[in-house]
């Protein structure tokens, strides 16, 4: 019957070399070094640095907790199982059983190289995982970002790559940390899960419309890229902060998050959202007080009125851990300065969101409520005398009828 299982899954197989060189070799053979080097040359298709006891370890385990698989009976054993303990064949049952069920369930009922490369994918994902539990928080985890391209036409493959990345390393109690940690590795990650963040979404062009069922697919596999890209900042983000790096050797990654701010302002096709931009500043303080002269400066220049309004909560949130209440005189000091030494260039965005305030009645309330919200801020750090003195003098009426008592109160407190 074993027998039977692995020439039929052979033939399964046989219309993708790659495959079935692989599942042949490591099914038939007897050699644990053979299938060690088989399932290496396939894991490595989608990580380049994987250490060799990395993959020795995640070999002898039989699922992603790490069991290790029981000892192969010795070679007089009846069962001509390739090295495969009956508890592993049992399993081995059960996956064929689901992809028999997989391929009657297919349109047109075909068996097609895709999909057999698809369910290919999947196993060496397997893999994948039981080496990233093996491994959890060190350095070569982050070569498990695989290619967008890998998951075409497979919603499954997509989904379980998402899954992995998601469980196993995002959200994962260790993260890579140490001596061991290099900025030139994280600073390509973040380059890319940026630009992943930012990237529009793009209709395939084709001779004949797709249907709606496929537009909405590519569009929620886009909108899970785009999550995945941006939960993969965080996480590349969260590591720098442990890293204690010196501002020398950052010069890269704030290259990087500069270069991200201005095409957000500035870029036709960036779809980075503001709320994306607000939580990398609330998780970490240093980018808005590093970039809050350029927010400030951008908002006053913003080419699109909606960008420019959709972006003051930036300011606000770039300022908030520097002038909230109970902070230490040095953290409430930090603010002051943020303030003082844009001073001018806060004027200046004042006087162009009120002398030209937005047509829709919401986008003015937001031009409002931040305006006041500012004032206040001002007031607090005792700043409203120099900030008074450098707004033009006939800006000070408009400021009264649009922002109103908000205004008055800075005034008062000249």
């Amino acid at each position: 019957m074993k027998k039977d299982i692995i020439k039929i899954m052979l033939f399964l197989e046989s219309a993708k070399g790659l495959v079935r060189n692989f599942l042949g070799q490591i099914i038939l053979t007897k050699d644990p070094f053979t299938r060690i080097k088989v399932v290496s040359m396939v894991f490595k298709y989608y990580s380049d640095n994987v250490t060799d006891d990395g993959l020795l370890r995640m070999l002898k385990s039989e699922d992603s907790e790490g069991t290790v698989v029981k000892e192969p009976r010795e070679e007089n054993s009846d069962d001509s199982d390739g090295g495969m303990d009956d508890e592993a064949m049992f399993r081995m049952d059960s996956y064929l059983a689901q992809i028999f069920k997989e391929k009657r369930n297919q349109a047109g009922g075909g068996d097609t190289a895709d999909s057999q490369l698809v369910l290919f994918k999947l196993r060496v994902l397997s893999l994948l995982e039981i080496y990233l539990h093996e491994n959890q928080g060190k350095l070569n985890v982050m070569q498990a970002f695989v290619n967008p391209h890998t998951t075409e036409g497979s919603e499954q493959l997509g989904d379980r790559i998402c899954k992995i990345v998601e469980h196993k390393i995002l959200k994962a109690k260790h993260h890579p940390k140490g001596e061991s940690l290099q900025l030139s590795m994280l600073e390509p990650l973040l380059e890319k899960n940026l630009k992943l963040a930012s990237k529009p979404f793009k209709k395939k062009k084709t001779a004949i419309t797709p249907s709606k069922k496929k537009q909405s697919a590519s569009f929620q596999r886009y909108k899970k890229i785009v999550n995945l890209a941006q939960n993969s900042t965080y996480w590349i983000l969260k590591i720098i902060d442990f890293g204690n790096f010196s501002e020398e050797d950052m010069e890269k990654v704030f290259d990087i998050l500069k270069s991200a701010i201005v095409a957000y302002f500035d870029g036709k096709n960036s779809q980075l959202k503001p709320q994306f931009l607000k939580e990398i500043i609330r998780r970490c303080a240093w980018v808005g007080k590093r970039y809050f002269g350029l927010l400030v400066e951008k908002c006053s220049t913003a080419k699109s009125k909606f960008r420019q309004v959709e972006a003051l909560d930036l300011l606000l949130e770039a300022l908030k851990p520097f002038v909230s209440v109970n902070k230490s005189k040095d953290t409430v000091g930090l603010g002051k300065k943020m303030i003082s030494s844009n001073l001018s260039e806060l004027c200046v965005l004042i006087k162009e969101l009120v002398t030209n305030m937005p047509e829709k009645q919401a986008r003015r309330a937001e031009v409002r409520r931040f305006c006041g919200r500012m004032f206040h801020i001002i007031s607090t750090l005792k700043l409203s005398k120099k900030f008074l003195k450098s707004l033009d003098s006939e800006v000070h009426s408009v400021c009264e009828k649009q922002i109103g008592k908000a205004f008055l109160d800075l005034k008062k407190q000249e």
